[in-house]
């Protein structure tokens, strides 16, 4: 159930976006002549309405007032879709403050004036420029381009003067939207029947409405706006007033009301019709153009594909993280990341619709969710201009805190909560609008002074200029505190006693430490923080997938919380060996560090693939079903037909070599490959002996630890709400089968064998690397060391 509402509410906040930039699309279409007639009013280029009509129409037709659309095509479209997604996330936020329901519970209109207001603030990052821009180009006496403009307003004084009229913009837009949205949801409240769908008449009489109220009272504020952004010379808000009311009076702050009121009627009108159209037929038309043929897993691994596509894009034009890309490089980078959440939005529902739901698909869900987590931290990073210093690892850990913290709280609560304000769904969007925002104004855009703290009161020498960058990762650190806070408070709230709060809260410990241990390496070794910045952040990612990845599987089998894990402890590992390489034996620093950064990320990732391998494997083979295809069972519940036969020795020989490619680095010689592959098979057969004797004395061993539960795999198999398999099987013969086919007795048992796994790897490099350096001395430093090994390129260390 958990996982439906929570697919629900992820679409739901993605439809929002959408339909606002397509309500965006129909406002601009219907209302542009309407605006382009009250800018010119407002700038006193014509004296009355029909004077600006005649004018326009003599110099270039009906399509004259169509003079200067490019920019608000460009900035509405997006601002719109921030505006209805900014008051879906209000809407959230006034929930969680007066604690009430969201789904059932009705807000009062002050409380959706308070979720309009907030609408604004992320709005005005869009308005402002692109306002700037239009009214630029509708009162230029020649016919200048959307990229003429932008070029030319640049060069007069930087990205600063593109962004001239921000605070007025907000001042406008603030007020505005909450009159706004609390007057569109109160109309059609009160013009839809008791039962049945809102009409279309409904609709557009609300919008109008609303539109018309609107813009009544933020007129003069607008006014202000367009005289301050069609100026030449910079004045502050209080100048522009001033000069105003000294040319007119009070009558001077309404020019071209009439044209303004004729506009908002029809564009507003157009916007909420637009945005229901969008909300209620088109997305139900977009999650089926999927085949029914086609696996919901390969839906979500489509959606990756984008952003591998652009992972590899940007590796490629800027692989130090601080250069300008080409523009279409950005547009690139939004539209894959859109796809990606585009199709992430709809696998859960297209499984429902094939009848494929069942536990896979929600841990495989995770599972591309969590290496798209790192993937888009790199591009952001290159987007931004990070560069490749502590700034790009904080924009990960702040990422990646939210991953971990969600996946915690749904531990303890068994509920996946989403933030209110900077959950997935928000996370990516915001991405969209970013992207594609400097995709047309220019990487520049990271870098424009928004505003300046004056520090003269407390004795500082200078001014602190904060920039766009700066204020977006203030805000991120300000909804990671949020988001911290509102976790534990979740957790706190569903652990009752003392001892399993204290116990809930020892789940949090091992990110930090491990973050810890990752902080004190990239200081202690500069070098690694610098130079290896890309491989170092996947190997971060690839941990931290992993380590949620067991989150999960110890959720959903009712185990207890896994706190540690092999690969978490590689920083700690490569801490201790650089310098004992180095100093004790010599080894080159440049080479030692390049090998010790590069064997961890073969480690994290081989552990990370066998986690995923191991958990596909019984899984599919429990619920007989196929990973990236469909078997066309009839619901996908139908009666599972279990072989028991024992793996061949295909089976077992392709099961080390999966491991050998995820754990061993390529460096190794054709002897170290060869005893690894001989010790894998020989573990597994051993254990695959040793199977039938041991069988009765671990289940006796498990039901006896676990509280008599061996039927965790049932639950598994037949939970994960939506994607409900139905199916239930005696816990002994589920024990029985799976141990049969594989050589974990269980999935309820498959912690103990990641244990397992993680033995047979520390044996594999322990054996490898004496082998590969030869002697005594080298095979017993390398049983010390655990994971190094060919940090000397083949040379022997002395």
């Amino acid at each position: 159930m958990e996982d439906s509402i929570a697919e629900s509410v992820l679409l739901d906040n993605f439809k929002s976006f959408g339909a606002g930039g397509f309500g965006g699309v129909c406002a601009v279409i219907t209302g542009q002549p309407f605006d382009y007639t009250k800018v010119l009013l407002q700038t006193n280029q014509y004296k009355t309405s029909m004077d600006c009509i005649r004018g326009t129409l003599s110099k270039g037709g009906p399509l004259g007032f169509y003079k200067g659309v490019t920019s608000p095509l460009l900035g509405v479209t997006p601002m719109f879709a921030v505006s209805f997604w900014g008051y879906d996330v209000g809407k959230k936020l006034v929930c969680a403050v007066s604690g009430l329901d969201p789904l059932n519970s009705p807000l009062t209109i002050s409380q959706i004036s308070a979720a309009g207001f907030f609408s604004a603030i992320p709005t005005t990052l869009i308005a402002a420029p692109f306002e700037r821009v239009k009214i630029v180009m509708q009162t230029s006496a020649a016919k200048v381009s959307f990229a003429q403009t932008v070029s030319s307003l640049y060069k007069q004084g930087g990205i600063r003067t593109i962004f001239k009229g921000s605070a007025a913009t907000l001042a406008r837009d603030g007020p505005g939207s909450a009159l706004y949205f609390a007057t569109y949801e109160y109309l059609k409240k009160e013009l839809s029947p008791s039962s049945g769908e809102t009409s279309i008449a409904a609709i557009m009489t609300a919008g109008g409405f609303a539109g018309v109220a609107m813009w009544t009272a933020i007129f003069p504020v607008d006014t202000i706006k367009s005289v301050q952004q069609s100026s030449e010379v910079s004045r502050s808000m209080a100048a522009t007033v001033s000069s105003i009311y000294s040319k007119g009076g009070i009558k001077a702050f309404f020019p071209g009301l009439g044209p303004a009121l004729a506009r908002s009627f029809p564009a507003n009108a157009a916007t909420f019709l637009g945005v229901e159209y969008v909300l209620k037929r088109f997305w139900v038309q977009f999650e089926k153009i999927f085949p029914l043929w086609m696996a919901p897993n390969v839906v979500t691994l489509s959606g990756l594909m984008f952003i591998v596509v652009s992972l590899l894009v940007m590796l490629y034009v800027d692989p130090t993280l601080d250069q300008e890309s080409p523009r279409w490089c950005y547009v690139l980078y939004a539209v894959s990341i859109f796809m990606y959440q585009t199709f992430d939005a709809c696998d859960g529902i297209h499984a429902r619709r094939t009848g494929q739901s069942g536990p896979l698909g929600e841990l495989f869900d995770h599972c591309v969710d969590a290496v798209n987590t790192s993937m888009s931290v790199l591009i952001f990073a290159s987007v931004a201009g990070l560069g490749r210093g502590w700034m790009v690892y904080l924009s990960q850990f702040a990422t990646l805190m939210n991953f971990y913290l969600s996946t915690w709280e749904e531990f303890y609560t068994h509920t996946l909560f989403l933030s209110e304000c900077s959950g997935p769904v928000e996370g990516i969007l915001l991405l969209v609008v970013l992207f594609f925002i400097t995709a047309f104004v220019g990487p520049q855009f990271w870098k424009v002074e928004v505003f300046t703290l004056d520090l003269s009161s407390i004795n500082l020498s200078s001014n602190y200029p904060i920039a766009a960058l700066k204020l977006a990762l203030t805000f991120a650190g300000f909804f990671l505190y949020f988001n911290i806070y509102s976790a534990r408070r979740n957790v706190i709230q569903h652990v009752k006693s003392k001892k399993e709060q204290s116990q809930a809260m020892q789940g949090l410990v091992p990110f930090f430490a491990y973050y810890a241990s990752v902080f004190v390496l990239l200081f202690v070794h500069d070098q690694i923080r610098t130079v290896y910045t890309i491989p170092m952040m996947l190997t971060i990612g690839s941990t931290l997938a992993f380590t949620v990845g067991r989150i999960i599987i110890g959720h959903l089998t009712k185990q207890q919380f896994p706190i540690l894990n092999l690969p978490m402890l590689l920083p700690t590992v490569q801490l201790l060996i650089i310098p004992l390489l180095t100093k004790v034996y010599s080894c080159d620093y440049d080479q030692t560090v390049a090998a010790v950064v590069y064997l961890g990320f073969g480690v994290a990732l081989g552990v990370h693939a066998m986690f995923i391998l191991e958990v596909i494997y019984q899984i599919t083979t429990y619920l007989d079903i196929y990973t990236l295809s469909i078997k066309h069972h009839k619901h996908g519940a139908g009666t599972s037909h279990h072989s028991t036969k024992t793996p061949s020795v295909g089976q077992i020989i392709t099961s080390s070599l999966l491991s050998l490619v995820g754990g061993v680095t390529s460096s190794c010689s054709k002897q170290v490959v060869a005893s690894l592959l001989q010790l894998h098979l020989l573990l597994h057969l051993v254990q695959l002996s040793l199977s039938k004797d041991t069988q009765g004395q671990r289940n006796t061993k498990d039901q006896g630890r676990r509280g008599g539960n061996p039927q965790s795999v049932t639950k598994l198999v037949g939970k994960s709400g939506g994607r409900r398999v139905d199916r239930v099987v005696g816990g002994d013969n589920v024990l029985s089968l799976l141990w049969q086919n594989h050589v974990f007795e269980s999935l309820e048992s498959l912690q103990e064998g990641f244990v397992f796994v993680e033995f047979v790897f520390r044996v594999d490099f322990r054996l490898g690397a004496g082998i590969f350096f030869g002697g005594a001395k080298d095979l017993l430093l390398w049983l010390l060391l655990a994971f190094v090994f060919d940090s000397c390129e083949g040379d022997h260390c002395e």
